[in-house]
């Protein structure tokens, strides 16, 4: 959703809390944001939620976040529109685009005053948006602005929606793709993903990303940690809302409070730096997945799913165990693109005890052959690759991506050295 902003038109001016004469030129926006549903699926948290600002020179590409209770500082600042974007899921009023809710002031920061818009960014595509309830105050050459807990979504934007790992934006009209995950009244009790969705005007019934099976709660997660060996030009992402967890060193964090609070967790390098808006590359990533146990272990598994780019290993800390997929056409991990229903023919998945480290871009590990009886194809892969292609291998989305630099269009049309309408395809025959 985030880009970079132009000057905008203001719609009418909304009176400050506070007046004064002094000049300032120093910015603190402070997230008193109230407690909401946060979108459509189990996975969707009801509560306070972050809040991400953004600049034409300060906080650019993927913004910075504000969590709740929090406050953000920007000094010697001279920008004169600020983007405000509430990270709950909400469908616009085009009955399609699910994604965050969007919002821009205007800003007299000598004056510490704004205009709400009511055009530009925000409205030049289909996106939910919302109206923060602002209070400013101007003391010391410094500019407080704190977002109010009667701040609200606007009246067409208050249907809940989910999209699979953050991929947002996604449709989620009538006839939704394969990455809205639902669509709930936002007053709503009913939840996809729950046993209760009968209030829900559409919940996903399986998502073939994960494919493990969720299983009872459990109270804690084995440990995880969670190495890059890729380059320092690849960063691991947090796929569930796209998160640069390894520069903020909270993979280990991210996944274990997922496993312990029920959720699957899955992970895949990107580019760094990181934009999940302009340089996402889930649809072309090897995912690690983890699932919780009742019983606290976890399921393990190795995704080419939704696409492959590195290889990654996923092993014991005792060394009991260990899963290795190195290149696109490895034994141990989904076959490309298939995402046919239960993977009935290869559904390369188990249980695992213990403490575990995932390494993308192992060094000095071999592939393994672990789920070789689970293959119903006699050893096979439908999906393999001819050895003269190269990563990343495309499944779904990632239209922008040159292909002169290299990659594979998997599922979609080359047209112009892109990968255009690529969609993971189920694998129904050994003999495709």
């Amino acid at each position: 959703m985030l880009a970079q902003l132009t000057m905008l038109v203001a719609s009418a001016p909304i009176a400050p809390s506070t007046q004064s004469t002094t000049n300032g030129n120093t910015l603190v926006l402070i997230n008193n944001s109230p407690a909401v549903r946060g979108g459509a699926t189990i996975y969707d948290k009801s509560g306070k939620h972050s809040i991400t600002i953004w600049g034409e020179t300060f906080c650019k590409g993927s913004g910075c976040v504000i969590e709740p209770g929090d406050s953000y500082t920007q000094s010697a600042i001279s920008d004169k529109t600020i983007g405000i974007q509430w990270n709950i899921y909400r469908r616009a009023s085009d009955g399609m685009t699910c994604d965050n809710a969007c919002h821009q002031i205007q800003l007299n920061i000598e004056a510490c005053t704004f205009e709400h818009l009511q055009s530009g960014y925000c409205y030049q595509t289909p996106t939910p948006r919302w109206t923060p309830d602002l209070t400013t105050q101007l003391r010391d050459s410094v500019c407080t602005i704190a977002i109010t807990e009667q701040s609200q979504v606007d009246s067409d934007s208050d249907e809940a929606c989910g999209c699979e790992w953050g991929q947002a934006p996604c449709d989620c009209s009538g006839e939704p793709d394969s990455v809205c995950s639902g669509v709930c009244p936002s007053d709503s009790p009913s939840t996809c993903g729950s046993s209760d969705e009968d209030g829900c005007e559409y919940c996903k019934t399986s998502s073939n990303v994960l494919t493990a099976p969720v299983q009872a709660r459990v109270s804690a997660s084995p440990k995880v940690t969670v190495k890059n060996n890729c380059g320092n030009d690849t960063t691991v992402i947090f796929a569930a809302n796209a998160v640069d967890c390894q520069s903020t060193g909270s993979c280990r964090e991210l996944v274990e409070n997922a496993l312990s609070s029920n959720q699957n967790a899955a992970l895949y390098v990107a580019p760094y730096p990181f934009d999940k808006y302009s340089n996402n590359n889930y649809g072309a990533a090897t995912l690690a997945e983890l699932a919780p146990a009742s019983n606290g272990d976890v399921w393990v598994d190795i995704s080419r799913v939704s696409g492959f780019n590195h290889g990654v290993t996923i092993k014991s800390d005792a060394e009991v165990w260990r899963l290795t997929c190195n290149g696109v056409n490895c034994k141990d991990a989904y076959w490309l693109c298939d995402n046919s229903e239960g993977n009935q023919l290869f559904s390369p998945n188990s249980e695992f005890e213990g403490a575990l480290t995932i390494t993308f871009c192992p060094i000095d590990e071999d592939d393994t052959n672990y789920f070789e009886k689970a293959n119903k194809c006699n050893g096979k892969n439908p999906r393999q690759q001819p050895e003269a292609t190269n990563a990343p291998y495309i499944c779904q989305g990632n239209s922008n991506w040159d292909l002169a630099q290299g990659g594979t269009c998997v599922t979609g049309q080359v047209e112009a050295n892109q990968c255009k309408n690529a969609s993971p395809e189920p694998v129904t025959s050994c003999n495709e």
